[in-house]
């Protein structure tokens, strides 16, 4: 039996070409780490460090919200899947508490909220941990208060 002569050719001509070629490195003739920048391609060789990358963008996977009014009352949300479903249910619950004009204090995402009080005023930030969060806030209430005690009145975080 006789192979018909096109795929003996492709055959070949497929060994060819793997025999020839070689794997490409970046680096050129520079150490790992590091790239050819020699404008022209000729004479001197510079090498420099390869840019680093910018992180990933992440994705915030829950969401957490307080709203509070003038007169001290509070409505807060967390761990919602949306930062519209977060803030209104902030609003909403501080409504509900008797608030009147009721507006964002914080809005947070895979974070943690604190607020520290005295009689007078209030401090609502956000950081990385629950202990960032409640330091932050006493701190912060501390630079405002008039010789008031401040407090941890509540403290939460975004999780899954």
């Amino acid at each position: 039996m006789r192979w018909p002569l096109f795929p003996q050719a492709l055959a070949a001509g497929a060994l060819t070409i793997l025999a020839l070629t070689r794997p490409a490195f970046a680096e050129g003739a520079c150490p790992a780490g590091y790239y050819q920048n020699s404008p022209s391609g000729y004479g001197y060789i510079g090498c420099a460090p390869i840019p680093e990358q910018p992180p990933p963008v992440r994705m915030i996977l829950r969401w957490g919200a307080v709203a509070g009014d003038d007169d001290g009352h509070w409505g807060m949300s967390e761990s919602r899947r949306f930062r519209l479903q977060a803030t209104r249910e902030a609003l909403k619950r501080c409504r509900e508490s008797g608030g009147k004009g009721c507006r964002l204090a914080q809005v947070y995402g895979d974070s943690c909220v604190a607020i520290a009080s005295d009689s007078n005023t209030a401090s609502v930030l956000a950081r990385q941990t629950r202990e960032e969060a409640v330091a932050a806030a006493l701190k912060d209430c501390a630079g405002y208060a008039r010789g008031g005690e401040c407090a941890i009145k509540y403290s939460a975080c975004s999780e899954l």
